[in-house]
């Protein structure tokens, strides 16, 4: 592998390698100066660097009409489906670079007579890209966070479509149930609701599925694989696309039985004067964080994003200071 330090790495504004460029011939490019762009002659290099992850953006040069481009973009997403793809073309046929959009490739750029003119197109797509990826990477995370949170959930959670069918399913949903979730997949939510809440249940339902409302709340009834009846705490929330109409449902069931089981079963409640020892301590940490947040809003710009963050900790820690005072004043 080797890596350009080329006298152009005023065009790149990243701070970590993101851009891996790949060329047809021996030289280096002129347009991929500066030690945060890693350049690679063997696309046997290139795939397994893809293979190791953290790559945001590949470049490939390429004449129109080159098929080894084609195949090798074809490569690529199959080693890593989320790397963007950039591919810098000689002056030629139009239709081919739609080619490599087709197979693959997320934009491509004409070379220009000018070295810095082309220099800056490249700076502005790789800005573009690398906006995309981390954009993406973000949304997979949260995504990949909220579904560990629905399988671990201890409230039974699933997924419903449009028609009321169900979709998916946690673990806690399941054993309220008794089913599998493959069992439930497919199934409407109407052949586990007592006949007696049907009516309810299918005005409200049609009234969240129509827009009319995003959320529902109500205490119904079940079936049991077993025959048994079950009350559940029900709620259904709105899920919606980024274009703000509703795509599914995310319904949960707290079981009410277990809900009593476990009130039964709790120790007795602490005592005011252990609350006030509690809220006391507490009032001791909220302090130190208030400080701390203080002394960190003297150091920053005041329009900036994190100045604001700042400010929006101190007052959340100001009014649980508040509260904490009021409770070390119960019963006083």
């Amino acid at each position: 592998m080797k890596t350009d330090q080329g006298n152009h790495s005023e065009i790149f504004s990243t701070s970590r390698p993101v851009v891996i460029a790949l060329h047809q011939g021996p030289r280096p490019s002129e347009y991929f100066g500066g030690g945060q762009i890693l350049q690679i002659w063997e696309s046997s290099e290139l795939l397994a660097l893809l293979h190791e992850g953290g790559v945001e953006v590949v470049v490939l040069e390429s004449t129109p009409g080159n098929n080894q481009i084609v195949e090798l973009i074809a490569q690529i997403r199959t080693v890593c489906a989320a790397v963007k793809i950039l591919v810098l073309l000689e002056h030629g046929r139009g239709a081919f670079g739609c080619r490599l959009l087709e197979t693959g490739a997320d934009d491509f750029i004409y070379r220009e007579p000018s070295s810095a003119l082309t220099g800056q197109l490249l700076h502005h797509k790789l800005e573009v890209l690398c906006t995309q990826y981390q954009s993406r990477q973000y949304a997979d995370d949260v995504e990949s966070r909220f579904w560990a949170f629905f399988e671990v959930c201890p409230i039974g959670l699933k997924i419903v479509d449009s028609q009321g069918l169900i979709l998916r399913t946690n673990a806690a949903f399941q054993d309220f149930l008794g089913y599998s979730d493959d069992q439930l997949r497919g199934k409407s939510c109407q052949d586990f609701t007592h006949v007696d809440d049907l009516a309810c249940c299918r005005r409200l339902f049609q009234e969240i599925f129509s827009g009319a409302r995003d959320f529902i709340r109500l205490e119904k009834r079940f079936y049991h694989r077993d025959g048994t009846v079950r009350w559940g705490e029900f709620a259904c929330i709105t899920m919606r696309r980024p274009d703000g109409e509703p795509s599914d449902f995310l319904q949960m069931v707290v079981d009410l039985e277990q809900m009593r089981r476990l009130q039964e079963d709790a120790p007795p409640s602490p005592s005011i004067k252990e609350l006030r020892d509690l809220a006391h301590d507490f009032n001791n940490l909220l302090a130190v964080i208030a400080s701390n947040c203080y002394l960190l809003n003297e150091e920053l710009d005041s329009d900036s994003s994190i100045a604001r963050s700042v400010h929006q900790i101190m007052t959340t820690t100001e009014r649980g200071i508040d509260l904490t005072r009021q409770l070390q004043h119960l019963d006083r």
